[in-house]
């Protein structure tokens, strides 16, 4: 089987969530980092059985998402091997990346491409963690979209346009970035877990100024980034996205 496989029903999932804001005055009623620590813990052990305990692939961009997902991986004694692809040996992503396996002591591969032809950037992706031997990929997908991880949160923010901004970009996941990114994964014999989607009616329920706040994008997750000591070069970097090595 390839293709997201993880969570099972991820596209009904998907559909069967228009709105992705609380429902209440869930402001009241902040989300703590450890709970969000135990939620993740709990969908990557999920994920790890979901591949039936084949080695696991992470890809790494060495932003705060990703790098999340590697540390709770070495915390939980899960086998994985963290790949960082790029076109540079010098990318910013290659740099973090190996910070953070030099701090954790985790197995790390670079690999560095060259594009020969206008292909959407998964497929580049996929075929380079199937040039790895790696079959089950872990990706850090969907968290920009639900805690508000790009400029457009904060611009919107300041506007007065914050909750239209999180539907819009929701709405666009789907066509954009999901059909793609199973698309290509299928064609490469990669099947792949995203964590933060099965977390969706957990993550829906965080309030907005814990996910945007000023100028700041993904607040609760950059305070458990903090908490869990990832590298300062990681939790100051600016946002460049999985893709943008390639």
């Amino acid at each position: 089987m390839a293709g997201i496989i993880f969570p099972r029903d991820w596209q009904e999932l998907y559909h069967s969530h228009i709105n992705i804001l609380p429902q209440n005055n869930s402001e009241e009623h902040p989300t703590n980092t450890f709970e969000l620590e135990r939620k993740i813990q709990k969908a990557l052990i999920k994920a790890s059985l979901a591949m039936k305990d084949n080695p696991i692939g992470l890809a790494l961009s060495g932003g705060l998402d990703s790098s999340i997902l590697a540390t709770v991986l070495h915390q939980l004694e899960l086998p994985f091997q963290a790949i960082t692809i790029a076109d540079d040996s010098n990318h910013p992503d290659v740099v973090h990346a190996k910070v953070l396996a030099r701090q954790l002591g985790f197995s790390h591969t670079v690999i560095i491409l060259q594009k020969t032809n206008d292909y959407d950037n998964y497929w580049y992706l996929f075929n380079a963690f199937r040039q790895t031997g790696l079959h089950h990929v872990v990706c850090g997908d969907t968290i920009d979209e639900l805690l508000g991880g790009y400029y457009a949160h904060t611009q919107s923010l300041s506007d007065g346009t914050i909750k239209d901004c999180f539907q819009t970009i929701w709405k666009n996941l789907f066509t954009n970035h999901l059909s793609p990114l199973d698309k290509y994964s299928k064609e490469h014999g990669i099947s792949v877990a995203l964590p933060f989607l099965e977390l969706l009616d957990f993550l829906i329920t965080i309030p907005i100024n814990q996910r945007v706040y000023h100028s700041k994008r993904k607040v609760i997750l950059l305070e458990l980034g903090y908490r869990i000591t990832l590298p300062k070069v990681i939790l100051q970097r600016k946002k460049l996205g999985l893709c943008s090595a390639i």
